[in-house]
């Protein structure tokens, strides 16, 4: 752990990075390309991720970004080899219901001049369904919530 935040410290300004792949041992001229195509990629990164954030909606493009480097640094280094399984099982498909329902709770919503109240409770309400249909199709899930309500109705 240490050795990682001392890692992340020293990459953080590019005179260090070259500094710091001396002392591992590599030559001035390899140090410094590493360091340009470490910033170039860095940069060529952040202004896709801006262009994408301009076009669509920020919240989504954040949500997709979080879950696609969580998931790899997750998997990477904790559950090697399950990255794909957990990525569209359990990630995926709870994902791809709740987008569903909050598109059909907009369209419903957005059509009709309802008070703020009513959109309130119909997004609780969607909110709920789509919990529901999450644990209907996560077998996982499914079984977590049974055994979790097994136990509560065995102490009570």
């Amino acid at each position: 752990m240490y050795g990682c935040a001392r890692l992340k410290c020293r990459l953080a300004r590019p005179g260090s990075q070259i500094l710091f792949l001396k002392d591992l041992g590599y030559s001035g001229s390899r140090a410094s390309q590493f360091s340009t195509i470490l910033l170039a990629s860095s940069l060529a990164g952040r202004v896709a991720v801006g262009y994408l954030a301009d076009r669509l909606t920020k919240k989504n493009i954040m949500t997709v970004f979080y879950v696609t480097i969580g998931a790899w640094v997750t998997h990477r280094y904790l559950l090697v080899g399950l990255g794909r399984k957990w990525l569209f099982q359990d990630v995926g498909i709870p994902l791809g219901v709740s987008l569903s329902v909050e598109l059909v709770g907009v369209y419903v919503i957005h059509g009709a001049g309802y008070p703020a109240h009513i959109k309130l409770a119909y997004g609780v309400v969607l909110a709920l369904v789509a919990l529901l249909l999450t644990l209907a199709g996560s077998p996982q899930l499914r079984m977590a919530v049974w055994n979790y309500l097994g136990s509560e109705r065995k102490t009570s």
